[in-house]
Parts: C-alpha cells; structure tokens; sequence
C-alpha cells in the first residue's frame, strides 16, 4: 500500500510509532525534558517514558497515552496527527510550538494515519503492502 510516495512495511503496530516518538530515532517526544511528553512534569497531556522499547510495561503505558489520542470513527482528525500537523494545513496548536508535519503528503503522518485505519493495534497488523522499508 503506498500513499503520498510513501512506502509502508508489509505490518505496523504500535513499536513503530514508537520508534516515531522516541529519543535517537524520531521525535524526540519522550524526551525527559519538562517542555516534552516526557519527565515528571511533562507541559503535554500524553505523557510518554523513555527507554520503553525493551520494557512491555512501559510501552504498554506509553500506548495508552497515545492510542487516548486516536479518534477511530474520524481518523484523520485524530488528536495524534492535528497537533503535529502545521495549523495551515488543518493542524491544531502545539505547546511545544513545532509542526513536525509541514503537510499530510509527510511520509511519517501518512504511517501515523494508516496506523489508525487499520485500528490503532499495539500488535503488528498487515498493512497491504507487499514489503518494503
């Protein structure tokens, strides 16, 4: 399945959007830093943990917070894809200020937005696609 030039792998769950939001290899939302999703006292209300890649109990607490941001029935007015999404292209404001989606043609929104039509599973789902990346 491609969309935008995007190519999707054969399955995506919730360890690949993870991977999107991390520190080193993405986002850097989970950032430890207080004017991030992560720390004690993070400015966002989807508070993220660091490091959970290896851990199960904290990327399932760390699934939780996201998957609280999808909206099923409307998936593209999930709160997950406005509030990185640039306010000219329909996108909702930021605490952290920055638009990580210049548009909805950006390769990670379009992951993001497939993630959530195929039901937002924490377990790795078929996304169509024959392979790829």
């Amino acid at each position: 399945m491609k969309g935008g030039g995007v190519v999707l792998p054969a399955n995506i769950g919730f360890a690949d959007i993870y991977k999107d939001l991390d520190v080193g290899t993405g986002l850097s939302c989970t950032n430890q830093l207080s004017p991030c999703h992560g720390g004690t006292n993070p400015t966002g209300l989807m508070a993220l943990q660091d490091m959970a890649a290896q851990d199960m109990a904290k990327l399932m607490a760390n699934y939780t917070q996201v998957v609280a941001r999808v909206d099923m029935n409307n998936p593209s007015n999930s709160k997950l894809l406005t509030k990185p999404l640039d306010l000219g292209q329909g996108g909702t404001p930021h605490v952290g200020g920055n638009s990580y989606f210049p548009d909805k043609s950006n390769p990670m929104y379009q992951r993001w937005l497939i993630w959530v039509q195929l039901g937002a599973k924490f377990e790795s789902v078929p996304t169509g696609a024959g392979g790829g990346n």
